[in-house]
């Protein structure tokens, strides 16, 4: 049997994620961060969430770290956040993935986790996020306007 999109399920992941962001809030790890991501880390774990459950049908007991970097994508050329938001995606990915793996939500590995956060440290993340971020956001900033003129 395959797995179908359900609103009651999706209000239920919802809650799921509410849930597990109050808890990573009072969290180590959310402390850790630095202000500019604390202040986005809701936006960020609300939207893995709903583009994980609205896209491929995952629900927070099945996430990794892999499906979350999967999904920046989406996020990227689908939501109209500012650039702050973006700088803070992979430093918030990499801090709840930590947290996630802590408290066994999801399947997380700390060595994948480790990985991300090597290649993080090394600026892959900077350069790839905020230049799909600003090519999002022409195509974005294009398509409202052609929408908004009629």
């Amino acid at each position: 049997m395959t797995k179908e999109y359900s609103d009651k399920t999706a209000r239920q992941v919802r809650n799921k994620n509410n849930k597990i962001f109050a808890q990573f809030q009072q969290s180590p790890y959310f402390s850790k961060m630095f202000k500019y991501c604390q202040k986005e880390a809701k936006y960020v774990v609300e939207e893995l969430g709903e583009f994980l459950y609205d896209y491929e049908l995952i629900e927070p007991e099945d996430w990794t770290i892999n499906q979350f970097l999967g999904q920046t994508y989406n996020i990227q050329r689908k939501c109209m956040y500012s650039k702050i938001f973006f700088k803070a995606l992979p430093k918030v990915i990499y801090h709840f993935s930590l947290f996630c793996e802590k408290n066994n939500i999801g399947s997380f590995k700390k060595e994948k986790i480790e990985e991300f956060w090597q290649d993080l440290r090394e600026g892959y993340y900077e350069d790839t996020f905020y230049s799909s971020w600003e090519e999002g956001y022409q195509i974005r900033q294009r398509e409202y306007k052609i929408f908004f003129e009629f």
